[in-house]
């Protein structure tokens, strides 16, 4: 009897878990199929989604980086045109200060020519004034020809020391 009790508790066991069985595939499988189909598909939408932002991130990443190298090459474009125009205003300044140099020096020089043209006039003035004293005095006095030589000879004697000075 126990071995027949068991056989019909075993089949009432198994008849209950078939029918649970048919049960739950009729009721909650397929809300279970839907849960996770939903699911699956919000996963797969959020992975979209993340992908499509990567790709955005990435667009302005390069953009980004786009723009820093094109501040960069502008930044050097502009170093290399303030180098360029200090390089030719420091020419100029170097130029102008030659210029202002040979001016200075054509200034100095003319002044120069210029005394020596004043001392060479004030020498020939004195060279005549002094001939016209020596004939006056020579005039005045009745000379030899050997005190005339000797005349003439301190007169140019004279005259070299006044231009050593």
């Amino acid at each position: 009897m126990n071995d027949t009790l068991l056989n019909a508790t075993t089949i009432l066991s198994a008849l209950s878990f078939i029918i649970l069985l048919v049960l739950l595939k009729k009721y909650v499988y397929n809300i279970v199929l839907k849960v996770i189909d939903e699911r699956r598909e919000e996963i797969k939408n959020k992975i979209e989604t993340a992908n499509e932002r990567k790709e955005e991130a990435e667009e302005l990443k390069n953009q980004y980086s786009k723009r820093l190298e094109e501040a960069y090459t502008k930044a050097e474009e502009i170093k290399d045109d303030i180098v360029a125009t200090a390089e030719n205003e420091k020419k100029e300044i170097v130029k102008q200060a030659k210029k202002e140099s040979e001016n200075i020096k054509e200034k100095a020089q003319k002044e120069i020519d210029m005394q020596v043209r004043k001392v060479k006039e004030q020498l020939r003035r004195e060279t005549a004034d002094i001939s016209v004293e020596i004939a006056k005095t020579i005039l005045e006095k009745e000379i030899d020809k050997k005190e005339h030589k000797e005349l003439i000879k301190d007169f140019l004697e004279g005259l070299g020391e006044e231009r050593g000075k």
